[in-house]
């Protein structure tokens, strides 16, 4: 609870309605105004504060005790400690002009073409019930097969014109359709003040994954395959979100340029008629270290960030010395073969080593 008590500033208890509130604030305000010759703090429920003083707590505490989230929360000390953490306006001349000048709850309306005579229209509460949001972090595994995550609030309600602080727990069901931002109203789960019933909202936000990013109802990920497959093709192993083991074969020679994508149908996120699908995009090591300026502008963002990171500059001059004695070995191969079929062996390695 923060110090001095709001309640206590304005002398009423902690289930006190609205309109206990508000004239309370209407009896005490007056007294320390700032334009006020007739300030006694014998006159206040706390004793022993400035004229000033007393002037921007009693401000807060109205400010704080008539919005509703505010109230729950510094009902339960969460006030000032919890995003968002709340900060006074110090909006002290508006809140008494609300408050004491002009407190009305009633407006006269000029006659209409439907009504030809004046009718009174009702003012909304000065009450604020606002709707509570919240962010409901997700893994990629969870919104793939669904779960059910809680979400535990302070909120207010009202039972027999007594205010009360009650800490609500509601489970939210994740089912995998859903994606990431998405947002639903829980109608009326909010707080409960008088006639007024606030809103629970839910947004969905989807953290980092190591391994895979979303594109709409498609996954995607990033493979960086060995040297050896990258010189002389293989078969790729790639593990799908739902643990089965996927295969695809690297045929030489391995793009240099841009990497080499894979698709697979199905193997994305699930939808109401089926599955998305599953992009793999493939790199080996040389095009992930082979230009430093490159991959910094280019593969600066997601989800080709963590190559360049993995894979730093000072690899290049291993890497180049490595795919230059591979291509040597092929040259030699391949004049091999293309040599006349009754040339002897050993005069072709001397023919070669010669030149």
């Amino acid at each position: 609870m923060c110090t001095p008590n709001f309640y206590a500033a304005l002398g009423v208890r902690e289930d006190a309605p609205m309109r206990e509130i508000c004239q309370a604030y209407q009896q005490y305000a007056p007294l320390c105004h700032p334009d006020s010759q007739d300030y006694d703090e014998t006159m206040l429920p706390i004793k022993g504060l400035t004229q000033q003083e007393y002037w921007l707590l009693i401000n807060e505490a109205c400010e704080v005790l008539t919005n509703a989230e505010w109230r729950a929360r510094y009902n339960v000390g969460t006030l000032k400690q919890h995003f968002p953490v709340y900060e006074f306006s110090g909006n002290c001349l508006e809140l008494y002009k609300n408050f004491v000048i002009n407190p009305c709850s009633f407006a006269l309306m000029p006659p209409d073409e439907n009504n030809n005579q004046s009718h009174v229209l009702k003012i909304g509460s000065l009450l604020t019930v606002p709707s509570l949001t919240f962010f409901v972090e997700l893994e990629v595994e969870e919104l793939f097969n669904g779960t059910t995550k809680e979400i535990t609030f302070p909120r207010i309600d009202t039972v027999d014109g007594r205010y009360r602080t009650i800490i609500q727990t509601l489970s939210i069901p994740i089912t995998p359709d859903m994606r990431h931002g998405g947002v639903f109203d829980l109608k009326g789960f909010g707080h409960w003040v008088d006639d007024m019933r606030s809103d629970v909202l839910v947004v969905l936000h989807l953290k980092p994954h190591k391994m895979y990013t979303l594109d709409g109802d498609d996954l995607v990920c990033n493979i960086i395959v060995p040297l050896s497959i990258a010189l002389f093709g293989g078969i790729l192993q790639i593990q799908s979100i739902d643990g089965k083991t996927l295969t695809t074969a690297i045929y030489p020679p391995f793009p240099t340029a841009f990497p080499l994508v894979k698709r697979f149908e199905g193997e994305g996120l699930k939808t109401a008629t089926g599955r998305g699908n599953l992009f793999v995009n493939i790199f080996h090591i040389w095009f992930a270290t082979r230009n430093a300026s490159y991959t910094r502008s280019n593969v600066s963002s997601e989800p080709y960030a963590h190559l360049y990171a993995q894979h730093p500059p000072h690899t290049v001059a291993s890497v180049k010395f490595i795919n230059g004695t591979a291509r040597a070995i092929s040259r030699v191969i391949t004049l091999f073969l293309l040599l006349p079929s009754n040339t002897a062996p050993y005069n072709t390695l001397s023919t070669l080593s010669k030149t």
